[in-house]
């Protein structure tokens, strides 16, 4: 973690690829200590990314992709207008995004 409270990895700017699926439209003001960005999905809409971390380990990040996949299809099931669910998750360069659906 950085001084400034932001997770350390790197920054994506606007016209950058995640995944080589979504393109970065906008940067938006950091809530808490990750970054957000709204980008457009080449598969579909609009949508929100998250950078929720770094994995230390080299067998890290997939683990910790399935275990958040798991814990998504336990909320699934919950609907509530201030309730958000990320409909999936992604690994870029090491780093792992969540994707959210624009609300």
């Amino acid at each position: 973690m950085t001084e400034g409270g932001t997770v350390a990895g790197k920054e994506f700017r606007v016209g950058e690829k995640i995944a080589e699926r979504f393109t970065i439209e906008e940067v938006m003001p950091p809530l808490g200590k990750y970054r957000h960005y709204r980008a457009s999905d080449s598969t579909g809409p609009k949508v929100v990314i998250s950078q929720i971390g770094t994995p230390t380990k080299e067998s890290e990040p997939d683990k910790v992709k399935r275990g958040l996949e798991r814990a998504t299809r336990a909320l699934s099931w919950i609907r509530h207008p201030g309730f958000v669910i990320p409909k999936e998750f992604v690994l870029h360069d090491g780093l792992l995004f969540s994707v959210f659906p624009e609300v």
